[in-house]
């Protein structure tokens, strides 16, 4: 049951405050890709320099700090002008070193991971962002009809074998990691949104839409196996007391706290619910009654064990459990009926203990 992540990617609450919610996705796609971009050109400098093209290698120490400008622009909301100055420059980039070089040094395709970062620039609606991609494809055309030919000096055969085959396979592993960012953002989007789709914001547990959910398929599983599965509804003792005496902040630290207790002491494949208010409902699949009696008791200890600090001293919460177990071809509301009787038992017979039918 519990959602996993396989790629980590800094959650939204962690942006920059000058950067949008809704600009996050290209936010952290320009802050991988400009200092990719700083990178590569600073690996440039050095190759400019054993050509003995000092010219290239002055040019492409500019560009490092173009590439740092755009990376600024973009941790300050600053986006379309983070785009611009990247795309300004390997435009540039590619047109000079082509029309020195020629083509056939391969510093053009770069273009290609540049016009798919183009297409992604946040104020522009995509219909008039593509269009602008598009035109660095044109560029690259362009250049590979009309640069073929070098103005410059001429590149001796290792040159033109190295610098194709280097320029080639970095153009594609810019673009791989592109796309590996986007479906990484894309992903941790989804689960943020599951997230906050099955999960009470407050408790962190799962939340009463999904767990009627999942009875219906627990219940449908159970009809077909006979499987057992325990169900246990319990309810904070004496919460409306805690809030109207300590407050509401302490009433939902209250409500944490057991929801830490109830991750703490059950198993990961079992459905922990806030079902409503202070009132929680565990689901067990493939669990009898003395394993859930067991465990129930090690969480009452356990969360007894954990006072809360207020104003007044130290507050002991305490839970009631109505605890029964899912029959075969049993609906699953009957079952939410007989372990809410039971929690009235519990409630009546003087609280903080827990009332079972299962032996």
């Amino acid at each position: 049951m519990p959602l996993t992540a396989t790629f980590d990617i800094p959650a939204p609450t962690l942006r920059p405050h000058r950067v949008k919610v809704r600009h996050y996705r290209k936010y952290i796609l320009l802050l991988v890709a400009t200092p990719l971009g700083a990178l590569l050109h600073a690996s440039f400098v050095p190759v400019f320099w054993l050509m003995e093209q000092s010219w290239l290698a002055a040019f492409n120490l500019a560009s490092v700090f173009v590439w740092g400008a755009a990376f600024l622009a973009n941790r300050f909301g600053r986006h379309t002008l983070s785009v611009c100055l990247a795309a300004l420059e390997a435009a540039t980039h590619a047109s000079l070193v082509s029309w020195w070089l020629g083509t056939g040094a391969g510093f053009h395709y770069y273009l290609w991971p540049v016009g798919c970062l183009v297409v992604l620039a946040p104020r522009m609606r995509a219909r008039f962002s593509a269009p602008f991609g598009f035109a660095f494809l044109g560029l690259f055309t362009l250049l590979e009809t009309l640069a073929g030919t070098p103005t410059g000096p001429t590149l001796s055969p290792t040159w033109l074998t190295v610098l194709p085959a280097v320029n080639i396979a970095l153009s594609a592993v810019c673009l791989i990691v592109l796309a590996v960012i986007v479906r990484a953002v894309n992903e941790n989007q989804e689960r943020h949104l599951t997230r906050l789709a099955t999960r009470d914001a407050l408790t962190g547990l799962y939340n009463r839409h999904f767990t009627l959910d999942f009875l219906r398929q627990l219940a449908e599983r159970n009809r077909r196996s006979g499987e057992r599965c325990a169900l246990v509804l319990a309810d904070v003792d004496h919460f409306k007391a805690i809030n109207d005496r300590y407050g509401h902040e302490i009433g939902d630290t209250c409500l944490i706290r057991v929801a830490d207790q109830l991750r703490a002491q059950f198993r990961a494949s079992d459905c922990l619910c806030r079902w409503g208010g202070e009132e929680f409902l565990i689901l067990l699949p493939a669990t009898g009654g003395e394993y859930t009696q067991g465990i129930l008791e090690r969480f009452s200890h356990a969360l007894r064990a954990s006072p809360l600090e207020t104003p007044e001293g130290l507050v002991r919460p305490t839970m009631s459990f109505g605890a029964t177990e899912m029959l075969p071809g049993e609906s699953f509301e009957t079952a939410i009926e007989r372990a809410d009787r039971l929690l009235y038992r519990a409630k009546a017979e003087g609280r903080d203990r827990i009332v079972s039918d299962t032996p």
